[in-house]
C-alpha cells in the first residue's frame, strides 16, 4: 500500500509484534494469576471464606480429605465405588483411569506431607517455566531476537524444561506410590510405580518440547553469528 510505513524488525513496534501472540497469552495468564492471589488474600484476611484453594496450599488435617494421584499397578478395585482392596474405611478413589485420585480422611502428618510432595513439584515446575518464558520475551522485546542473551535464555529454558519435567514427574509418581502404600493394608508395587513414573517422564511431551527449544536456541545462535558477520562486511 502506497504511503504505508514499513515496520522494521529492530524497531520498538517490530519487537513488540515479534513476541506475539505468546506475549499476550503470558500477560493474560499473569493478570489472572495476580487477580486470583489478591482475591484469595482478601478472603483470608477478612475471613469471608472464598473457597479458593491455592495449588501450593499445604493439605489441611482433621476430617477434611487429603488426596493424591496414585498409580494402581497390579492392584484390585472392589465394589461400585470403586474402592481399593485392602483400603480401610474413609479411603476412597475416583477417576476414569490410571492413575486414580486416592483420598484419605483423618490423614496422618506423613500422608499430608506425601500429598503435598506429589502436588507441589508439578505446580512449581509450571510456575518456573512461566517465569522463564516471560523473562525471555522481555529480553527479546528489549534487545531483539538475535542477541547472545536470548540464546542463553533459550538454552536455560530448554534444559530446565527437560530436567524439571523429569524430576517433577518422578517425584509426583514416587510420592503417590508411598501415599498409596500408607493408605492400604496390602502390598503396593512401589518399585514398579517408580519405574513407570521414570519411563513416562523420559518419554513425555515436555522433554520433546525442551529438545525443540534447545534446537531453536542453536538456530538463533547461528543466525546471530551470521548477522554479526554480515554487519562486519558492510
Amino acid at each position: 500500500m502506497r504511503g504505508a510505513r514499513r515496520v522494521t524488525a529492530d524497531s520498538v513496534e517490530g519487537r513488540r509484534r515479534l513476541v506475539q501472540p505468546l506475549g499476550g497469552i503470558v500477560l493474560f495468564i499473569g493478570v489472572l494469576a495476580l487477580v486470583a492471589l489478591v482475591y484469595t488474600g482478601i478472603g483470608t484476611v477478612t475471613g469471608s471464606g472464598t473457597g479458593v484453594v491455592l495449588p501450593l496450599s499445604y493439605p489441611a488435617g482433621g476430617w477434611q480429605p487429603v488426596c493424591a494421584d496414585a498409580n494402581i499397578n497390579g492392584m484390585s478395585l472392589d465394589g461400585d465405588g470403586p474402592t481399593l482392596v485392602g483400603a480401610p474405611g474413609g479411603t476412597s478413589v475416583s477417576g476414569p483411569s490410571n492413575p486414580l485420585s486416592l483420598c484419605v480422611t483423618n490423614a496422618t502428618d506423613g500422608q499430608r506431607a506425601l500429598a503435598y510432595l506429589g502436588s507441589a513439584p508439578p505446580t512449581l515446575f509450571k510456575l518456573a517455566v512461566f517465569v522463564l518464558v516471560a523473562w525471555l520475551l522481555l529480553v527479546a522485546r528489549g534487545e531483539g531476537p538475535f542477541t547472545p542473551r536470548v540464546h542463553r535464555k533459550l538454552m536455560v529454558l530448554g534444559w530446565f524444561v527437560i530436567a524439571g519435567s523429569v524430576v517433577a514427574s518422578v517425584v509426583h509418581g514416587v510420592a503417590g506410590a508411598y501415599f498409596l502404600a500408607s493408605a492400604v493394608t496390602v502390598p503396593v508395587p512401589v518399585k514398579a510405580d517408580v519405574l513407570s513414573a521414570l519411563y513416562g517422564a523420559v518419554l513425555s511431551l515436555p522433554v520433546l518440547a525442551g529438545c525443540a527449544v534447545l534446537t531453536l536456541a542453536r538456530i538463533m545462535r547461528a543466525a546471530s553469528l551470521m548477522r554479526d558477520d554480515l554487519e562486519g562486511t558492510v
